[in-house]
């Protein structure tokens, strides 16, 4: 162990090579500002001209091997050094310097060398360690401007980092920032990898998973492939509208659900998803294992491009039945139609009701109302002609948490203070009422206007239910149909996600438009049409014969 000063790495024009097994970059703009934050209080800290009092502000270690005289292969801490790299040039531009004289080199095995030494400017392709780099990058110039520096502050912190060392009985005197600097031996590279790595924050299953594959093959053409290809798969699977519907629950990398599915494990602790995969694939080659897993990937984005299957399956986990269980329907399938109708027989069995059953639901029975809502929302959608391009959006559906709220309120447990706010929002409509009557008679009133449900048991029966997002306020939860209906069709109108059903109902395309006298009452007629409606939808899915028929 020793330490090397980001100095002398610059002075002795030492470079650097990170192996493709290192996870991308990664690093955050808290990240990036905790270390200028560091840094900066160091420079302040310092009595810049007497090193006899000299301090050092030490960096974590930065494990490496030697490949040349002045080239060593990153084991470990190249998060850090490629931050250093990037500050350094966004100084350079802040200072508006035109030579890289404070610099030095980083070569990527995974190709982003090129976009790092030219970080200013625009990629022209997309690459995820790229988006980190340039974040990072522009997070340096938020802070100088939040922290009010100088262009005199940013030139004497760069001079601080870059300062190299003067040693006296072997002794670094400077007041410097340094490394702790490791070299160890080339056969003992991996094996130190992963002994740093386990049990620490940074690396994930699939990221010991990547290295594992890239230490298999000695083919740089070969790792080059492999390397684009699992960068295709992971930026896919960022895609939240994809990733949704295959997962109830975000991972830290999403493609450990392909590995999850690959390896039969639902449950496991922090590092065992990586150890069985080791146990099952230590005799295979990369082109073997990373063959199954494109079948996986393939077979995923077939589900999600696929508009019933989508949507079926899409139901299925949102209602907590695993990825993993759907690949055993599978497996266990003939061809897609007999997947096709596994996949309804389980939706069946899962949501265990008859049809008759449908219209004494309670608003007590929260799940299987749930259940019911979300099935009728997802097979309206499945059985519209109108516009195939239109999915159910089980990303938002989970991500804004939309879940069964009574349609008319139950106004015997609203607070007379939070009668109020309720005021102030019907007011917003401009609707002609008396906004001056007392309390319990203003209730009355205003309840008697917009709804004929009047006692607890048909304001909880399933007539009187739908879906909408938890985020919703009192005010608005607790509110009467025109406000809500109100709400739901401005999101309508801004582009916003609203499930179909609930969409239907406020805009009363479920009632009858000749009884229907007010688009502002919610009534027994309306809620009566609007379950027979599900009814109609679900008992046509339910009473099916065992061909999905």
């Amino acid at each position: 162990m020793d330490f090397m000063p980001v100095g002398d790495i610059i002075n002795e024009k030492i470079s650097f090579f990170i192996p493709y097994y290192q996870r991308g970059y990664k690093w955050e703009e808290h990240q990036v500002k905790a270390l200028l934050d560091d840094f900066w209080n160091f420079c302040e800290k310092v009595e810049y001209e007497k090193d006899e009092n000299y301090k050092y502000y030490s960096l974590q270690p930065l494990v490496v091997v030697k490949m040349d005289e002045k080239r060593y292969k990153v084991v470990d801490g190249q998060q850090r050094l490629t931050t250093i790299y990037i500050i350094l040039k966004a100084f350079k531009n802040y200072l508006e310097e035109e030579k890289d004289k404070y610099t030095f080199e980083i070569d990527y095995e995974r190709g982003s060398k090129e976009l790092l030494k030219n970080i200013e400017k625009e990629a022209d392709e997309f690459n995820l360690d790229y988006c980190y780099m340039k974040n990072a990058y522009n997070t340096v110039f938020e802070w100088i401007e939040e922290k009010g520096l100088q262009e005199q502050d940013v030139l004497d912190l760069r001079n601080i980092i870059v300062r190299n060392s003067r040693k006296i009985n072997g002794v670094d005197r400077k007041n410097n920032i340094r490394f702790i600097w490791y070299e160890i031996d080339e056969k003992d590279e991996f094996d130190v990898f992963i002994r740093l790595n386990i049990g620490r924050i940074p690396l994930t299953n699939t990221e010991l998973i990547k290295s594992f594959l890239l230490q298999r093959e000695s083919s740089l053409q070969k790792r080059l492939e492999f390397s684009k290809e699992w960068d295709e798969v992971e930026y896919t699977l960022e895609n939240d509208e994809f990733f949704g519907f295959l997962s109830a629950k975000d991972f830290s990398t999403r493609m450990e659900v392909a590995f999850q599915v690959l390896l039969n494990k639902t449950e496991y602790k922090e590092y065992e998803l990586y150890e069985a995969f080791i146990k099952k694939y230590k005799d295979f080659s990369l082109e073997e294992i990373w063959d199954e897993v494109r079948k996986v990937f393939y077979l995923l984005k077939f589900w999600y491009e696929d508009r019933e299957f989508y949507h079926l399956i899409g139901y299925l986990i949102s209602v907590g039945v695993n990825i993993n269980k759907i690949f055993v329907l599978y497996s266990e399938s003939e061809n897609k139609k007999d997947f096709k109708n596994k996949l309804k027989e389980l939706i069946k069995r899962n949501l265990n009701i008859k049809v008759e059953e449908i219209e004494t639901l309670s608003y007590l029975e929260k799940e299987k109302v749930h259940k019911v809502l979300l099935l009728f929302n997802v097979l309206s959608l499945i059985n519209s002609t109108k516009d195939v391009y239109v999915k159910f959006s089980f990303d938002k559906f989970k991500r804004e948490k939309w879940s069964i709220e009574h349609i008319t309120p139950q106004t015997d447990k609203i607070k007379e203070q939070d009668f109020n706010k309720i005021k102030e929002e019907l007011k917003k409509l401009n609707l002609n009422l008396n906004f001056d009557l007392e309390f319990d008679e203003f209730r009355k009133n205003i309840e008697k206007e917009f709804s004929d449900f009047t006692d607890t048991e048909e304001k909880h029966n399933i007539q009187n239910l739908t879906l909408l997002p938890r985020s919703l306020n009192s005010s608005l939860k607790n509110n009467f149909f025109p406000v809500k209906r109100n709400y739901i069709v401005q999101k309508d109108k801004d582009g916003e996600f609203v499930p179909i059903a609930t969409k239907n109902l406020f805009l009363k395309y479920y009632s009858d438009a000749v009884k229907n006298d007010s688009l502002l009452k919610w009534s027994k007629d309306d809620g009566k049409r609007y379950v027979e409606a599900i009814k109609n939808t679900l008992g046509k899915f339910l009473e099916g014969d065992e061909n999905g028929n």
